[in-house]
C-alpha cells in the first residue's frame, strides 16, 4: 500500500538515493535538493513503513502556469502504479486549477498523456538549457 503526501517532510537522505537513478540529475547535491525543495511544492510517494519510493515537485506562479519536474519512482518499487498516484494527486490538487501546465521528459510520455499532457509543436516551445 502507497500513499502521496505533500504534508510529510521528505527524506533528504532517501530522495538523494532516488535522485541518484535520474538520468537527468543524479549529480545534484543534497543542497540542491534542499533549495529546490524549498521553491517549490513537493509531494511524496511512502509505502507502509514511511520510506520515500517516490517523488515529484511542482514549481509555479498559481495563475498562469505550474512546471512539473523530478518526478521519479524507486526502481524496486516501479511496475506498482506509482507514478501514477503522484500524478493523480498532483493533477488533483485545487492549487492548480485552471492553471497551465508543462514539463520535460525523454521516456515518460505515456505516464503523462494519461493524465491530459499532450505533445507539444516543437516549433513553438523554446528551452534554454542551465550554462555551466
Amino acid at each position: 500500500m502507497y500513499y502521496i503526501s505533500t504534508e510529510i517532510e521528505i527524506p533528504i537522505d532517501q530522495l538523494m538515493n532516488l535522485m541518484k537513478q535520474t538520468y537527468w540529475a543524479p549529480e545534484r547535491t543534497e543542497e540542491d535538493m534542499l533549495i529546490a525543495m524549498k521553491n517549490s511544492i513537493v509531494f511524496g510517494a511512502f509505502d507502509e513503513e514511511d520510506n520515500l519510493v517516490g517523488f515529484a515537485r511542482v514549481v509555479t506562479d498559481y495563475v498562469s502556469i505550474w512546471y512539473l519536474c523530478d518526478v521519479i519512482v524507486d526502481e524496486v518499487h516501479r511496475g506498482q502504479g506509482i507514478g501514477n498516484l503522484l500524478m493523480s494527486a498532483i493533477v488533483s490538487d485545487e492549487r492548480f486549477a485552471n492553471v497551465s501546465a508543462m514539463l520535460k521528459t525523454k521516456d515518460a510520455h505515456g505516464l503523462y498523456r494519461k493524465f491530459g499532457f499532450l505533445d507539444v509543436d516543437a516549433n513553438r516551445v523554446m528551452y534554454r538549457a542551465k550554462v555551466l
